[in-house]
This record gives structure tokens, sequence and C-alpha cells, in this order.
């Protein structure tokens, strides 16, 4: 096998390399795990929100994306911390103006504008849109075209039903 540039253990981005796969005219090929947090790809492909626990707590951040960067440089362009009190489960509207996240119990959903200037992100301040219903299977929500917000709950084996949430806006919006 090629001489590989990244260990097993190095963090990159949202993930951590597991091992090396393999190299080629492709470029490297790695096995890798998210690290504890959840991502999302800008629709213009250009930013990459993403979740990660190097401070010691689950925070939201945001890098640009250049699936040709090398490794070493893929931090280089920047990297800008959206949450100040922890978040997860970033996604964007599909605007890509703002980014939604929840906060690490999973219970209070938020929302941030976020403007692109010279090649560097700056959020507004981050705003609470409401409380998420306290049930431990609330496990995915995602952003329509339109800006709804749509909620899906687990609802465990036994069971075959799906609920979810479509079009619903907290009141008062």
């Amino acid at each position: 096998m090629a001489h590989m540039s990244l260990a097993s253990g190095t963090r990159l981005g949202p993930h951590e390399i597991l091992a090396p796969l393999g190299a080629g005219g492709m470029g490297e090929v790695y096995l890798a795990v998210p690290t504890g947090g959840s991502d999302d790809l800008r629709s213009d492909g250009k930013w990459l929100a993403y979740t990660s626990d190097e401070s010691g707590r689950l925070e939201v951040y945001v890098i640009p994306f250049d699936p040709h960067a090398s490794p070493d440089n893929a931090l280089a362009a920047g990297r800008w911390q959206i949450s100040t009190e922890g978040g997860t489960s970033p996604r964007w509207s599909r605007t890509g103006k703002e980014l939604f996240f929840d906060n690490p119990p999973g219970t209070t959903l938020y929302v941030t504008s976020i403007k692109l200037e010279g090649g560097k992100i700056e959020s507004s301040d981050v705003h609470k849109l409401f409380d998420l219903p306290l049930h431990p299977a609330w496990d995915f929500y995602d952003i329509g075209r339109d800006g709804s917000i749509c909620m899906t709950r687990y609802v465990g084996r036994q069971s075959s039903s799906l609920t979810m949430l479509l079009n619903w806006r907290p009141s008062g919006k």
C-alpha cells in the first residue's frame, strides 16, 4: 500500500480516521467515523456545518468544503464556531442563509442567520425557535425548501407507525 498521510486516530473536521484503505489516482481513501456529532453540506456544496466535541462539549462549527483540498490543508481556510452553549444536528436552510441546530440534550431548536463575506462566515445572534417535545425518540428533523420544519420520531420495533410533523411552525411566527 502506498504511504498514507493520515494516521489512525487523526481528527479531520467532524470525523476520526480509523484506518487507511488505500491510495491511487483518485487520492487517499480512509475509513472514518463521526466524532459524536453530525454534519450537513450547504446546498451550494461549499460549506460544511458539523458537530464536534473537540472543545470538551458538543458544539456546531462551519468550515469551507473543498473536496480537492489535501488533508493537511482541510482546516487552513478557517473554521467558525456557531453554537456557544452546546449544539448538535446542524441543518442548513435550503437558501443557505440560516443554520438550524439543537442543544445536546435535544430539547430545544435554535437558528442563526448566516452571511458569507469574502470567504468568511458571519453569523447573527443565535435565536431559540422552540422547545422540542420531551421525548427521547425525537431523533431527526430537517428543513424544507419553504422553511418548514419536518420532525420524525422513532417508535420502536413493536410498532410499524411513523410520526411526522409537516409544515409546522411555532406559534407566533
